[in-house]
């Protein structure tokens, strides 16, 4: 589960103290599950769930979480309503820009609204070895999600039971879902830390000590020793919970200049392809 040194001692940390067999039920379908084929390829594997330190789940997923929960307009989602107007655009505005020279300051404005708007409720699964796509979207009082997991190794076994399609569910239940999702998480992790402190006070093969982890280009030290994992878990667990409690406040939702967005899309649908 941890790190080990060449002294042969293991770090404990929080982030390595998540992981965890993870999937997501969504109606009759399971997503970061293998599929049949790819577990009667690899019979070793020791569980049909993906196996990755949960806490980068939820990190992802809240950050878009703000974005999700913002309705976006009906006559903005319909260029993006199929994964096949999605690519459409994505693969529009990037021929558009970068067949500019020198682009101007409105040019790049143009860019970064449309991007922004096509990546801002795409769940992040750039870490994992096996490739998949998730987007969520609020419309009005639905949520929608859309997944694609359609991917293959060399031999074309497909590496996920999902394939791809979309599911709908009432806000508010989806709301539910997300804090009943934090309840559960935390009631374990709590368990979880209250182990590794112990373990850090009784055997000196575990230690806790610097541990350096570089996200989305900034650096994240975590201090030393068994005070900093009990504070570190509490300000986790507290800025998760602050997110999901301003979201249900409505005080925490994306301020987005959609008419701005709108005549951006707009301009680039009238541009020859």
């Amino acid at each position: 589960m941890f790190p080990q040194s060449e002294d042969g001692k293991y770090s404990v940390c929080w982030f390595w103290l998540t992981l965890s067999d993870y999937c997501i039920r969504i109606g009759d379908v399971t997503l970061f599950e293998s599929s049949a084929e790819c577990l009667r390829k690899y019979p070793q594997d020791p569980s049909p769930y993906l196996t990755y330190q949960y806490a980068r789940f939820l990190e992802d997923f809240f950050r878009i979480l703000p974005s999700v929960a913002t309705p976006i307009p009906p006559d903005l989602y319909c260029y993006i309503d199929t994964e096949e107007k999605y690519v459409n655009l994505s693969d529009r505005v990037g021929d558009w820009f970068w067949n500019i020279e020198a682009p101007t300051e409105k040019q790049n404005d143009i860019y970064d609204d449309v991007c922004e708007f096509l990546l801002a409720n795409d769940l992040d699964s750039g870490h994992l070895v096996r490739n998949s796509k998730s987007s969520l979207y609020r419309l009005a009082d639905t949520i929608r999600i859309r997944y694609d997991f359609r991917a293959y190794e060399e031999d074309g076994t497909p590496i996920w039971s999902a394939g791809c399609g979309e599911y709908e569910l009432p806000y508010n239940d989806f709301i539910c879902e997300v804090e009943d999702m934090l309840v559960r998480f935390f009631r374990d992790m709590d368990r979880q830390v209250e182990n590794a402190i112990q373990l850090l006070r009784k055997d000196e093969q575990y230690i806790a000590y610097e541990v350096l982890i570089a996200r989305d280009g900034e650096d994240y030290t975590a201090d030393l020793g068994i005070d900093r994992l009990a504070k570190e878990h509490a300000e986790r667990k507290a800025t998760f919970w602050n997110t999901l409690n301003a979201i249900k406040d409505n005080t925490q939702v994306n301020p987005v200049n959609w008419e701005q967005i709108k005549s951006s899309i707009e301009f680039l649908m009238s541009q020859k392809k």
